[in-house]
């Protein structure tokens, strides 16, 4: 496993900061790509921001006061200390949305991975009506066991992306008290400039280990092509990677457990990150 790896010594935060700064660059290419959101009135979105109140765990106020109600709302319905991590909701023909897993969660309490609270919390924000997705933050290593996932949320009062970490529950804030996007996190962490995290007390002591896993885990990204409720579930499943420059892996399609799932990858941020009018 990768994380035995750092375990053992063999590798750093030094290690991997060197090697982010070697495929530090994009480039410019002639694709483009379309993003879609899905509108928060579609059924199932509804029926989600319904039968959880989501408008009221929201409650009034600025934009990001009401994004951090639902974060921590996400958070409180997926914390807990028991069971193992689950995986297997993903990996069999088994739904996987909100409804299922906190039906699962219920009934058979488990540890909640990163993915399943970005996932979660990018169909909440679908359903309040933020244009959101969920993106999965991904080392220099090609398998995606060892990765960090997030909700990237359109704020439109900032006019920017900005991360929300529901499994963590938090933001990521610049010396400016702006929160950050993927990008300019990036940026931030290339440059070693500051990062600020708040958190509960209880989770102030992980902030270095956080701040050590971004290092290794913002090497390059993978999203859907089209954010909606359930979109592990659709038949066919459009994933878009942003990889760096000279790290060129090619584009496939393929049947996997009857699901068609097509993979493009691209070295174009500004095409990653404003591929849609928001």
């Amino acid at each position: 496993m990768l994380e035995d790896i750092y375990m053992q010594g063999q590798l750093n935060e030094m290690d991997d900061w060197n090697m982010l700064r070697h495929f530090s660059e994009y480039e410019e290419t002639g694709e483009q790509l379309f993003f879609t959101y899905q509108d928060q009135n579609a059924e199932r979105l509804k029926q989600l921001r319904e039968t959880f109140h989501l408008e009221e765990a929201a409650g009034e106020g600025a934009e990001l006061k009401r994004i951090t109600r639902l974060r921590n709302w996400v958070y409180r319905c997926l914390k807990t200390d028991k069971g193992n991590f689950r995986t297997d909701l993903r990996d069999r023909n088994h739904p996987w949305n909100t409804f299922t897993i906190l039906d699962e969660m219920q009934k058979e309490p488990f540890l909640a991975d990163c993915g399943t609270s970005a996932l979660v919390m990018a169909e909440v924000m679908l359903a309040m009506g933020w244009k959101a997705k969920w993106v999965q933050c991904l080392p220099l290593d090609l398998r995606f066991g060892e990765s960090h996932c997030i909700t990237h949320v359109w704020s439109r009062e900032l006019k920017k992306w900005i991360i929300v970490d529901a499994a963590q529950d938090l933001f990521y804030f610049n010396h400016h008290a702006v929160p950050f996007g993927l990008p300019d996190l990036r940026e931030a962490i290339l440059n070693k400039d500051r990062v600020l995290i708040y958190t509960n007390t209880q989770k102030m002591a992980g902030r270095t280990w956080l701040k050590q896993y971004w290092v290794k885990n913002i090497f390059r990204f993978h999203c859907f092509r089209d954010s909606c409720f359930s979109p592990f579930d659709s038949a066919e499943i459009h994933h878009v990677f942003l990889d760096p420059k000279g790290y060129v892996i090619t584009d496939k399609t393929v049947n996997h457990h009857g699901k068609i799932q097509t993979y493009t990858h691209t070295r174009n941020a500004c095409v990653f990150w404003e591929g849609v009018d928001v």
